[in-house]
């Protein structure tokens, strides 16, 4: 099975077309990916991310509709099939993951909620108080400081209802 690095690197060539003449116009320049290059790159993301079962009770992943690049693809089967589900389970890494993208967007893979994004820094302070460290309470002072008083109060109660779900769930 190849590691990530070589999943990453192998689908950043693919997405290049490589004429022998160098002088050609169109020489390793980006190519848009045909549908059968965005579903081999989402098929080699399941054999290399750990793909975690979504628990019952848990909304769908807020992936976006479309990618238009293999990367966007790979962070998509990541997002929404490893990270998003684990981080309900209460993994640490996971929810740092799902905080970022929904702020970030992960390349167009993620619908962009910084709301969201807020209320995930919020709960990864409060359920893995002992992982989270100062970079977490920074993302989090940065990422929240940047809503209107409507949106972090939206962010405070998402950050209380994933809580309360996520502890359901650990038990």
């Amino acid at each position: 099975m190849r590691n990530a690095f070589s999943l990453v690197f192998a689908i950043l060539l693919a997405g290049c077309s490589g004429a022998e003449d160098e002088s050609a116009p169109n020489a390793m320049q980006p190519t848009a990916p045909s549908e059968a290059d965005l579903e081999v790159a989402q098929r080699e993301a399941r054999e290399v991310f750990e793909i975690v079962p979504l628990p019952e009770g848990v909304p769908a992943a807020p992936v976006s509709g479309w990618c238009s690049d293999t990367v966007c693809a790979v962070n998509q089967v990541q997002f929404a099939e490893a990270d998003w589900p684990a981080a309900w389970l209460g993994d640490y890494d996971s929810q740092r993951n799902v905080a970022y993208c929904l702020i970030s967007s992960c390349d167009g893979a993620v619908q962009i909620d910084k709301s969201a994004g807020c209320a995930w820094r919020t709960v990864i302070m409060e359920i893995n108080a002992d992982d989270a460290g100062d970079v977490d309470a920074a993302s989090m002072e940065t990422e929240c400081a940047d809503l209107t008083a409507t949106q972090r109060n939206l962010a405070i109660s998402k950050a209380a209802r994933i809580t309360t779900q996520i502890v359901a769930l650990i038990g």
